[in-house]
């Protein structure tokens, strides 16, 4: 099934959420706008989760990792730089799969369980995704994110 996130204002991403069937509750991710981050200025983000695109000297043209709100709950962010316009996909264990994407600064998604799952994140910038690079998996070990 497949079903549009709510957005709020013309400025914010759009994403699709996408999952198999289960027998499962399928979950409910928005992303919303944000200023942009750098992944290491950002206090929740796992470490090891980043994902980057092409680099122009010391800025990554697209990003992408998970952040942590200690509660086994992950999120996903993606940050633009050098005006690029890029995509991401934020994917669960169980196929949930989420689509979003930033034409400036930043954009995050809710938070969603990872417990019993595991989670990870892929970028591309927006006229080519030929060149998405995909994070690492992540799992739960009680609230701590731990690489797969």
């Amino acid at each position: 099934t497949t079903a549009p996130p709510s957005a709020a204002g013309a400025s914010s991403p759009s994403g699709t959420v996408a999952t198999t069937a289960s027998s499962a509750p399928a979950e409910h991710l928005t992303s919303s706008s944000m200023s942009g981050v750098n992944g290491s200025d950002d206090p929740a983000q796992v470490k090891g989760s980043e994902a980057d695109t092409s680099w122009f000297g010391n800025d990554a043209a697209c990003s992408a990792w998970l952040d942590d709100n200690g509660s086994g709950e992950l999120a996903g962010v993606l940050n633009t730089s050098l005006n690029q316009s890029c995509g991401a996909e934020l994917y669960r264990s169980d196929g949930i799969a989420y689509t979003f994407q930033a034409n400036w600064g930043a954009a995050k998604t809710s938070f969603i369980s990872d417990v019993g799952h595991t989670m990870w994140i892929c970028v591309w910038n927006a006229s080519d995704r030929s060149d998405e690079q995909c994070s690492a998996r992540f799992g739960m070990n009680g609230g701590t994110p731990v690489r797969q």
